[in-house]
């Protein structure tokens, strides 16, 4: 938990390294950041998770087995708005996927981004100013790595931070 929080406060604090005239895309699908949780019931079978992590107004959807190569997706909402799409693909997808190939093909669109190692495996970074875009190659003990994707939008995710209570998270 730690580290995720950690990468969204490093997400909010690096400059653009997407030019000016490059947007990252806003959705994953039919599922888009800002849409409502009626908007995302009515275009996938959902399954709402319960966790003690979600801060008040916050709620988490699972939207699974409907994606090819794509294991599982969570859709985040705040105040009723989708702040954060975070899809994980399959131990097998990312076992036949080198690492290097999957990034390229997001370098060719957006840039080089920010890279980095976390204690969880690789991450490389984009932001255009109102969208945070994320790759993570996190290692398990299932397979040797699975592939992580987070679409956050940049407002939304500030508008919640705003709300929450002073050290609930230790960082």
């Amino acid at each position: 938990m730690k580290v995720r929080i950690i990468l969204v406060i490093a997400i909010l604090a690096i400059p653009l390294w997407v030019s000016a005239e490059t947007t990252i895309n806003r959705s994953f699908s039919k599922i888009a950041l800002g849409m409502s949780i009626e908007a995302l019931q009515a275009a996938y079978e959902t399954k709402e998770i319960a966790s003690s992590t979600l801060l008040p107004g916050e709620r988490l959807f699972g939207v699974d087995g409907q994606f090819p190569d794509i294991e599982r997706v969570w859709c985040s909402f705040y105040l009723g708005k989708l702040f954060r799409i975070e899809f994980s693909y399959s131990p097998q997808y990312s076992q036949q996927v080198p690492w290097e190939s999957f990034v390229e093909f997001m370098k060719r669109r957006y840039g080089e981004g920010w890279s980095f190692e976390s204690t969880q495996g690789e991450v490389v970074m984009w932001n255009d100013g109102q969208t945070s875009f994320v790759l993570e190659r996190k290692t398990t003990p299932k397979s040797s790595s699975v592939y992580v994707v987070s679409l956050v939008d940049d407002s939304l995710y500030d508008a919640r931070q705003e709300s929450c209570p002073a050290k609930k998270y230790k960082v």
